[in-house]
């Protein structure tokens, strides 16, 4: 992915897409941090930071555009906020379920 651009990560996204996917980008980098650090015996740690730090920017760009989106509350972890996202994802599938 590795957006430069704010308002590009999330596109046309729902409330419960972006929850998913700053999950994803939230955990993805911890991780790539986790095996930067790992020492190695070769020069390799470099490009390791490197993608780490690619997937941080795009986290949080994704973060910021969910609040210039509205998707989030300020302030909302991410687990609180797909919790909600889902809450009303579920809530409309029954409104149109009863419309229909």
């Amino acid at each position: 992915m590795n957006s430069r651009d704010r308002n590009a990560l999330l596109n046309q996204a729902s409330a419960a897409e972006a929850a998913e996917l700053l999950g994803k980008l939230d955990r993805g980098y911890r991780s790539a941090y986790a095996v930067a650090r790992r020492p190695r015996g070769h020069r390799k740690g470099g490009s390791r930071y490197s993608m780490a730090a690619d997937l941080h920017q795009d986290a949080t760009l994704a973060w910021i555009e969910a609040a210039d989106r509205r998707l989030r509350e300020p302030a909302e972890t991410i687990l609180a906020m797909t919790a909600r996202a889902h809450r009303q994802a579920i809530a409309e599938a029954e409104h149109d379920a009863e419309a229909s």
